[in-house]
């Protein structure tokens, strides 16, 4: 559609494609509409970039002045942005690996070819048609039209040629029967002659198809079930089928079968067992062994019919399609007749029992071992019979890296160890390197030999890593309950066994100062790779009882020697059939205690490994109250492993009572070295792990600093003292240190890991690693984080009282020798600017205050321990000394600045300056400007906003106040007037009994009122209290008639409806029955229904609970009924109902009431205009919540929900003439009868003459 504009552009992986059709709507969208195009080419420009819209204006951000003015280059300069970099030599690459894809349409075919080659660098024309040629030929499968097309002239072989060549081999809709096959020497009909090969298998004639196009031998389960009776063991297999068409069948498993003789050629073969009703295949490589087919030139026109292709996959990876090119396969001609037989002549083994009475062997020692099985435990890695693969996100643009420098001393042997990796098959050197290319670390072993591990810091970011469930330490510890004998195995370059396809291998391209390379085995240093090995190796020994799986350490377990022994045997075959090795120097076979991760594992369960405790050992002994309490924290932490340590720490936990006096002796001394002793031999250090989450603790003292590795327990612990310079530090600059030595302390374990935890005290901490750099304004602090830029930490706060091992390290740290190196570095250029409307303003005003100076005096030395000698202003920052930093002649609270005194007043009228109200005032006023309390500053400021308060909402309602329920009939009545289509009619109801009556009278006056109640009150009696509106109840008539009758009249206050709640509800009831019928006939009729009803919670009806008595009415009743009664327990039954009402409606009652006094000032609500106006307390109303209210026009009366307090900033009148009018009020007397005099005029007193046209 011309007329509508294109849909705004939205991030994503479709962006390229948005693009285009954004493009393509574009145009039509101007230049067919005879207005737009006429625009100019400025004007079209600028539309362009208003349809493209603001998620993707970044599209267009970096574009000159010039090119944002003409539309069709800011076009060109957007596909240059969106396009990615396209390497043609790949694209050409992808091109050849196009297979025209089942049920796909010729023409579809040459379309998608003619695609895939916009990118790859060739000319629109005979280049691009050559190429699709080619690829046209070598999908045929009519081997017939194939060679046709092979023996044509190049100058013939066009590209319509081809395509109708092509039409007859499109897939057709429907699949016909092949008839009139003449048989093959067989008596079954429309039988082919296929390449078959007849076996015998014990004693049974068994014939298997030759398949060259297969990878695997194929065995159905029937034909195994006939031969061996069910009398066989299946392996656990992960291969996958796929039979041509792309259906996918999973085997059931996989035999080896050892033997297999045909031609006088004896073979060990391994068949994939499937329930299929197939014949059995011999694959490509079995037939190649056996010479059922040889090797020839291009031009062998004899080769086997296809069955099965065949593709090996791996469960978490894409399938890895064998593919044979069987145009090189020829079969040779039979030599005879007769039937060749293969011959299985191994038993098979049925339980583990069998195995064990096959291989009976039992070991002696370690060195037994290695040498029965030489091809399992080797140093060499071996390799899995799977390929494995790397996902890529295709949006991340490849990152090429260049080489690190290599030390001279390591370069010769860098060198060779690359070629020895080479020699291994592990590494393979890159010609023509393309797309990621990755640096890497070189590490040097203990024994001086090295590891290449890549460092991917690039490559990790667009890698997808699989989801695999790593066993923890509890699972294995469970796992290893009451078990005697035990065996640890080490893999040898564990991930090295994973052999990565080629694509992946691509992938992992890596450079060095001597080319470049790409490893063909999954590396060290992917974020990847340890999910990938893991899952591999559970694969493999994941399904053995017994046997525990962590990576590249295997673990097995058992209860007695003979199932150990079995078990043992069983991983080795399990270890053979998957190639897997094992390093020699790290076998542990057969022992009752093992060391496994760490930990020492034993028949009596686990202990924990004693090592790397130095730092703890050199703690000093406690010199005061609070040094030993960090020091029995301590005690909690790895209490765990450490029998009745409350017992040994009994004798210091005396110097922590109350009224005991500090006095360390020598039995103390000896009390802490010998918990220290116990600590160092308890707790737990395990290995550090680079696949589990790292924490680490830091922590920082006055005098020192202390930092400890964790992953689940303690792994690494370190502390040291601060220099002179550091220890005029500031203690967020402090607190900020001890991780900068944490990371560089244990750099070993954390580099590269994709998440480092940090444990801090220090609270201020997790909001500067949360936000840009640029925003930080202390220069000290920007190099210490940028020190930690290499680390990925993610920083949390943890409570001091939390932190026992830092904080006591820190606190207890080791000296610094004079030989340690200082952990500096020189940040070249670091620049930070405060941007400011008036900043010179702020640092006179800065200077020229004595608080900030002095505080800033502390900042820059050091602040005292306690706050007492600090002047009553600067105690009030002492709390938060820890975050301030000074920069630029400026005071910095965190990233706000703190104002000075002198300009707080005119910063909160800019905070206030768009009364967005106090809570948003405060939220910018915490991102901005800082002073000891502002917030409290800007809650007064905003509370006194005559703008703000006057449109301020209304308030929330509060607590209801109860009236008192009456105990007799007609005690207390309720009175309203309701309107109904211009007639009034007086509304009377009995709050006793809800005895409902509705007058019609002719007008609202007093008079009309006082002699409908006369009427009623002659049938029911005079009651006690009328509750009414004001007015005309508060009129002089309606005070004399309650005098007269001595009752008392209770109003309500005006606009707030729901004091008189109970005679609202009558005039709703009254309303609803003059709706349905205006008649008074139908009036009195409902009236009847009403008041014969029962009340719900009561069980009576009005007249019951005012009569004592049922009315009769056209309903069919005993006359029983009717006899008078008195209903019992009235007043309880209504004192319940009132009390579970209260409790309703004080549910959402949130707001407290607030009392006022005479001459209080105030706010009113004007019920006109929504407007809170300024007014003052005249008078407390006799009744609850009911105040008179002193405006500037007028006195009101109102309810407190209409009432607010204010600041007297804008009086209505004095106090003293506010008490002298309440004075005046409250004395005149409530019922003064009428006086006989004249009444003023109050219409105009000019002489009226009537027009003389009138004058008839």
């Amino acid at each position: 559609m011309a007329d509508a504009a294109p849909k705004p552009l939205r991030p994503g992986d479709d962006l390229e494609a948005q693009w285009k059709r954004f493009k393509w709507e574009f145009a039509g969208h101007v230049e067919f509409d005879t207005h737009r195009s006429r625009w100019s080419l400025q004007m079209k420009a600028k539309y362009l970039v208003q349809c493209i819209g603001l998620e993707c204006d970044y599209l267009h951000e970096g574009a000159s002045a010039a090119t944002k003015a003409d539309p069709e280059l800011l076009m060109g300069y957007i596909d240059d942005k969106i396009k990615p970099t396209l390497n043609a030599c790949f694209e050409r690459y992808l091109f050849k690996q196009i297979v025209r894809k089942p049920q796909e349409d010729i023409d579809q075919f040459v379309s998608r070819c003619r695609s895939k080659l916009e990118n790859c660098g060739l000319e629109e024309g005979e280049h691009v048609n050559n190429n699709i040629i080619d690829t046209l030929v070598h999908n045929l499968e009519d081997l017939t039209l194939q060679q046709l097309l092979f023996r044509t002239p190049q100058a013939e072989l066009t590209l319509s040629k081809t395509e109708q060549g092509n039409q007859g081999q499109d897939p057709s809709p429907q699949v016909h029967q092949e008839r009139g096959t003449r048989p093959s020497g067989r008596t079954r009909p429309d039988h082919q002659r296929q390449h078959a090969e007849d076996t015998q298998i014990a004693s049974y004639d068994v014939e298997f198809k030759m398949d060259t196009g297969a990878e695997v031998n194929v065995m159905p389960k029937r034909v195994l079930d006939r031969i061996y009776n069910g009398s066989y063991v299946l392996q656990p297999t992960d291969i996958v089928l796929e039979v041509y068409g792309g259906t996918l069948l999973r085997p059931i498993g996989t035999i080896t079968i050892s033997d297999c003789t045909l031609n006088d050629r004896s073979l060990s073969l391994q068949f994939v067992v499937a329930d299929v009703e197939s014949v059995p295949l011999l694959g490509l490589p079995s037939c190649e062994e056996y010479g059922l087919i040889t090797r020839s030139s291009f031009k062998t026109k004899v080769r086997p019919k296809r069955i099965y292709q065949v593709s090996l996959c791996v469960a978490h990876n894409p399938p890895i399609l064998y593919n044979v090119n069987v145009s090189e396969c020829s079969v040779p001609p039979r030599v005879s007749p007769a039937k060749r037989k293969v011959t299985f002549a191994s038993p098979l083994v049925t339980n583990l029992g069998d195995l064990s009475k096959a291989h009976g062997k039992v070991f002696s020692d370690v060195k037994s071992v290695i040498s029965c099985y030489p091809n399992v435990f080797t140093n060499s890695p071996g390799k899995f019979p799977f390929k494995y693969h790397l996902d890529i996100d295709p949006n991340i643009k490849a990152v090429a890296t260049p080489s690190r420098r290599v030390p001279h001393k390591l370069k010769d042997r860098y060198k060779n160890y690359l070629d020895q990796l080479c020699k291994d098959n592990i590494i393979k050197k890159c010609d023509n390197p393309v797309g990621w290319v990755s640096p890497v670390v070189l590490l040097e072993k203990p024994d001086q030999s090295l590891r290449v591990c890549l460092d991917p810091k690039h490559l990790n970011k667009a890698l997808s890593r699989p989801f695999f469930e790593i066993p923890s330490v509890e699972d294995i510890n469970a796992s290893l309950c009451n078990k005697r004998y035990f065996t640890v195995l080490d893999f040898a370059s564990g991930f090295w066994h994973c052999e990565l396809d080629s694509q992946s291998s691509k992938v992992c391209q890596f450079s060095t100062p001597y080319g470049v390379f790409q490893f063909k085995r999954l590396p060290f240093g992917l974020s990847a790779s340890p999910e990938i090995f893991q899952k591999a190796v559970s694969d493999i020994f994941g399904d053995i009882d017994g046997v525990l799986t962590f990576f590249d350490d295997v673990i097995l377990s058992a209860k007695t020697s003979d199932e150990h022994d079995v078990l043992f045997r069983k991983v080795i075959e399990r270890a053979e059939q998957y190639n897997v090795h094992f390093k020699p120097a790290k076998l542990q076979y057969k022992q009752n205690s093992v060391k496994f991760m760490g930990n020492i594992y034993s028949e009596q369960g686990r202990l924990p490994d004693p090592a790397r405790l130095e730092a703890i050992k050199n703690l000093q002994n406690p010199n005061n109250v609070k040094e030993l309490q960090r020091f029995l924290g301590i005690d909690n932490f790895v209490r765990e492993f450490v029998p009745n340590l409350a017992d040994d720490t009994n004798f210091l936990r005396q110097l922590l009572r109350k009224n005991v006096e500090w006095l360390w002796l020598p039995a103390h001394s000896e009390a802490v070295d010998r918990v220290k002793t116990k600590i160092c031999n308890a707790t737990a250090l395990s290995n550090f792990d680079p696949s589990l989450p790292a924490t680490i603790q830091c922590d920082a003292s006055q005098y020192g600093l202390g930092v400890c590795l964790l992953q689940t327990k303690p792994v690494a612990f370190a502390s040291r003292g601060l220099t002179q310079c550091e220890q005029n530090y500031a203690q967020v600059e402090k607190e900020l240190l001890a991780i900068v030595y944490s990371c560089q302390k244990f750099h070993h374990y954390i580099y590269g890991n994709p998440k480092i935890v940090i444990l801090t005290d220090h609270k201020p901490l997790v909001s500067i690693f949360k936000q840009p750099i640029s925003t930080i304004n202390s220069k000290r602090i920007t190099r210490l984080v940028l020190k930690t830029l290499a680390y990925n930490l993610d920083v949390q706060y943890l409570p001091g009282k939390y932190m026992y091992v830092a904080d006591a390290l820190s606190r207890d740290f080791l000296k610094c020798h004079p030989d340690e190196e200082v952990l500096m570095y020189q940040v070249h250029s670091v620049t930070v600017n405060t941007v400011f409307s008036r900043d010179q303003v702020y640092v006179v005003s800065t200077k020229n205050d004595p608080l900030l100076q002095e505080v800033m005096k502390f900042v820059k030395t050091s602040w005292p321990k306690t706050s007492n000698k600090l002047s009553v202003k600067a105690k009030k920052i002492f709390h938060c000394r820890s975050d301030l930093t000074v920069a630029n002649n400026l005071l910095y609270f965190k990233n706000r600045l703190v104002v000075p005194s002198e300009l707080q007043n005119q910063v909160l009228h800019l905070l206030h300056e768009g009364h967005q109200g106090m809570v948003r005032s405060k939220a910018l006023a915490s991102q901005t400007v800082f002073w000891p309390g502002i917030s409290k500053d800007i809650e007064d400021f905003v509370s006194q906003c005559h703008v703000c308060n006057r449109h301020a909402p209304l308030q929330r309602k509060t607590e209801i106040v109860l009236r008192e329920i009456p105990e007799l009939p007609y005690e207390v009545i309720a009175c309203d007037i309701l309107d109904f289509k211009s007639q009034p009619y007086l509304i009377v109801i009995d709050s006793y009994s809800k005895w409902l009556d509705v007058v019609k009278i002719s007008d609202k006056t007093a008079q009309s009122v006082v002699t409908v109640l006369e009427s009623l009150f002659a049938i029911h009696g005079i009651p006690r209290i009328v509750l009414a509106d004001n007015m005309p109840f508060l009129s002089h008539r309606c005070q004399t008639f309650s005098e007269e009758f001595g009752f008392k009249f209770v109003t309500c206050s005006p606009h707030y409806h729901q004091s008189n709640g109970l005679a609202e509800k009558a005039c709703d009831v009254a309303r609803k029955s003059k709706c349905q019928d205006d008649t008074e006939a139908n009036l009195q009729k409902c009236l009847l229904h009403y008041r014969t009803t029962p009340i719900p919670d009561l069980n009576a009806s009005p007249s019951q609970l005012l009569m004592s008595r049922r009315l009769r009415t056209k309903l069919p009743i005993r006359s029983s009924v009717l006899k008078p009664f008195v209903v019992p327990d009235v007043h309880s039954k209504l004192c319940l109902k009132q009390k579970k009402m209260q409790q309703n409606y004080n549910k959402s009652a949130k707001r407290k009431d607030v009392s006022y006094d005479v001459g209080d000032y105030v706010y009113v609500l004007n019920v006109l205009t929504n407007v809170w106006e300024p007014g003052i307390i005249m008078q407390i109303c006799k009744e609850p919540r009911s105040y008179i209210v002193q405006t500037t026009g007028s006195a009101l009366r109102r309810n407190s929900s209409m009432i607010k307090p204010r600041k007297n900033d804008d009086p209505v009148m004095s106090h003293e003439a506010c008490l002298a009018y309440n004075a005046v009020f409250s004395h005149q007397p409530p019922n003064v009868p009428p006086q006989d005099q004249e009444r003023p005029l109050r219409r105009s007193n000019r002489t009226i003459r009537s027009p003389q046209r009138l004058n008839l």
